[in-house]
């Protein structure tokens, strides 16, 4: 039986987290938000759970890096409201 990829990296994107952070998490109750302005300079938080963002890192240079700008929550812990105070 052949596996999605999730099922696939989850079990070894956990493992990693144990070896590497001694950290047990769930990768797909904690997500990773990464604060990115769009085109307009407003800011527009990009959220994804550990898993997903695990699944697209695939060039060279993401690798090992953490986005001074980003942060390791668990979904739905942390709520935020966007003002625009313009």
């Amino acid at each position: 039986r052949l596996l999605s990829a999730q099922q696939f990296a989850a079990p070894l994107l956990s493992k990693a987290f144990v070896e590497r952070f001694k950290l047990d998490l769930d990768v797909e109750a904690f997500q990773l938000m990464t604060w990115r302005y769009d085109s307009t300079w407003s800011p527009a938080p990009l959220e994804q759970t550990l898993l997903q963002a695990a699944l697209q890192n695939f060039a060279p240079s993401n690798r090992s890096r953490f986005d001074p700008y980003s942060a390791i929550l668990r979904t739905g812990g942390l709520r935020y409201w966007l003002i625009d105070s313009a």
